[in-house]
């Protein structure tokens, strides 16, 4: 299926930015560009999103994260089992606490390695 929506994101750390949507949502690597920052990208494709693309743009660390990079608010993506999908992840900041006593919640938010906010909701 052909792309519909790339998602452009910077990433301080290319490789824990793949391996984080890789174990998130199964995106693989499909192109690689360029060399260094910031010149170098890399083009991610799932086939559990489809025509959803993201394409990550090497850049320098930045000193704040969360939800404001890039004017950026969030991502949301809509999935079976957002806790066991947000468990999966790696090289996760942060993950919204979970009482493990309650029933799952119906979405959680975590954040990626270069700080931007990703919800999982139950599909």
């Amino acid at each position: 299926m052909p792309s519909t929506c790339t998602i452009r994101l910077d990433a301080a750390n290319l490789d824990h930015t793949a391996e984080f949507w890789q174990s998130l949502l199964g995106y693989e690597e499909t192109a690689r560009t360029g060399s260094g920052t910031p010149m170098e990208r890399r083009t991610l494709v799932s086939e559990a999103v489809p025509g959803v693309t993201i394409e990550l743009v090497a850049c320098l660390p930045r000193p704040v994260i969360g939800s404001t990079l890039g004017s950026l608010r969030s991502l949301r993506f809509t999935v079976r089992d957002p806790l066991g999908a947000a468990q999966q992840a790696k090289h996760t900041q942060w993950i919204q606490p979970v009482d493990p006593a309650a029933p799952p919640p119906p979405s959680i938010t975590l954040l990626d390695p270069s700080g931007y906010r990703v919800e999982l909701a139950r599909a």
